[in-house]
């Protein structure tokens, strides 16, 4: 890679010039997403996450041209730590090895945070492999990554076909449910692919997020006050409600309940003016989760792939 290049960490003051970085990669990479300064700095301040050792700034003449972090979660996933790479480099910048010096520098720490906080505990780094055709696939796997997964975006437009009502009730979301819901995701997702079991801080994390919508989530809740299913909701852009989490314990399937939230969860949106609706499925679900949703009109939109190595 030619001279010129600094490297540093991101910090909150990067804020607006990351998200416009952020933004020439995802249309680059044919993606419509989009955040916003507000949301990144959000994902410099989650729980055990250190912006000085765990991200990577990339400057050229002082521009912004590269950005990676890693992401570690407090649980294990099937007795490993599973570190999580992201990052991407300006589309005008590629092809001169800063993605290939991203990655080793992310490994590195994802190695030395895997040392320090499970020290002795098998590692696999995972890292997005993006669309098809996506130059980050050739590079993850001449790097010894291999592609494990794929991830389905669904959308659906409102208000769209008619709606019927929840056929069991379902109540909406408020603060006193915030344990009995992570409870209920815990176990709802205990055997999904990558899966590490959230503690409360992480929890807490994701429930205080700007873009988390209380007023457009819904719970199933049994007699006894336990959550049995639930969707949760976060708007990242305007217009669009985002399904960020649909569950339903173990003990609790076959019994409609997340058809049920998600009926109202749907049914909401229309009330409150989105003109679409877009989640992620895993392409293998477990619990047949892709059927559900095309029950109640969603329809394939985009499939992203996801890269592990084990070490």
């Amino acid at each position: 890679m030619s001279d010129g290049y600094e490297w540093s960490a991101l910090s909150v003051e990067q804020a607006d010039e990351w998200a416009v970085l952020v933004a020439a990669i995802l249309t680059a990479d044919g993606i419509d997403e989009r955040y916003t300064a507000e949301q990144l700095v959000e994902e410099l301040t989650g729980a055990g996450f250190e912006p000085s050792l765990d991200t990577v700034a990339v400057r050229h003449r002082g521009e912004l041209v590269g950005y990676g972090r890693v992401r570690q979660r407090d649980g294990l996933n099937d007795g490993r730590v599973r570190i999580f790479l992201e990052g991407g480099v300006h589309p005008e910048y590629r092809r001169r090895g800063i993605g290939t010096a991203l990655m080793s520098r992310l490994e590195d720490r994802a190695r030395a945070a895997a040392s320090e906080r499970n020290p002795g505990v098998p590692l696999v780094f995972g890292a997005s492999g993006g669309l098809e055709g996506d130059p980050v696939r050739p590079m993850l796997e001449a790097r010894g990554y291999e592609c494990v997964r794929y991830f389905q975006t669904m959308r659906r437009e409102l208000p769209g076909d008619r709606l019927p009502e929840p056929a069991v009730p379902v109540t909406r979301y408020h603060p006193g449910f915030s344990l009995r819901l992570l409870a209920a995701h815990n176990d709802a997702f205990s055997t999904h692919f990558g899966f590490a079991p959230m503690s409360e801080l992480e929890w807490q994390h994701d429930l205080d997020s700007v873009t988390f919508r209380p007023e457009g989530s819904m719970l199933s809740v049994a007699a006894d006050g336990r959550v049995e299913a639930y969707v949760m909701t976060n708007c990242f852009e305007a217009g669009t409600l985002y399904i960020s989490r649909v569950g339903t314990i173990g003990s609790a399937r076959g019994r409609g309940l997340a058809r049920a939230c998600l009926l109202a969860v749907l049914r909401g949106g229309v009330a409150a003016g989105y003109r679409d609706v877009k989640l992620d499925v895993d392409s293998i679900n477990p619990t047949g989760a892709g059927a559900l949703y095309e029950s109640v009109g969603f329809r394939p939109d985009k499939l992203f792939a996801t890269y592990d190595k084990r070490l």
